[in-house]
């Protein structure tokens, strides 16, 4: 394989490097224990928005969403749980109803209507405006976008400014 700059790709990120030392030293089948059977392992999982220890854990891959919120210190203020995204901002959010009940795995989350994704979880209180996370998220997918095709370089444009007007009433 071939990447960047002629080097390989074949480790490309850092939670695949985090995996390898404990499958080297322990083994795969010890790696293959933890986590859930059909998912084996952890992920790294970035946990930001509404939680009173927002940060960057390595979690078992499976766990209920409950005990990541717990282990996080909960939703922050004591608020209750309006909604997340538990994959990063270009999977589909989950209201709060659905997520509570999922494991953070592919076929948990696949089944809920969303996915594991990048595991940038975004948490969201009852305060939580929808319209403005809505526009938040497609101003960023605006500026980023590659542009090589016109549904995403034009449409996420319009979007945007459709949702600034409906946030100007």
């Amino acid at each position: 394989n071939v990447g960047l700059y002629g080097c390989p790709t074949t480790v490309n990120n850092v939670e695949t490097i985090a995996n390898v030392v404990p499958i080297v030293r322990d083994g795969a089948e010890a790696w293959r224990s933890v986590g859930d059977p059909d998912t084996p392992g952890t992920r790294l999982v970035g946990i930001s928005g509404h939680v009173n220890r927002p940060g960057n854990y390595e979690l078992s891959m499976g766990i209920p969403f409950r005990e990541m919120l717990d282990i996080c210190g909960g939703v922050r203020g004591g608020r209750r749980l309006k909604a997340v995204i538990p994959g990063g901002s270009s999977v589909p959010v989950l209201p709060a109803s659905v997520i509570m009940d999922c494991t953070m795995d592919f076929d948990s989350l696949r089944k809920a209507g969303s996915a594991v994704g990048s595991a940038a979880v975004i948490v969201m209180d009852e305060t939580t405006c929808m319209v403005r996370v809505l526009e938040r998220i497609s101003r960023f997918y605006m500026a980023e976008s590659c542009g090589q095709c016109t549904p995403c370089r034009e449409g996420t444009g319009w979007l945007t400014r459709m949702l600034r007007r409906i946030l100007a009433g």
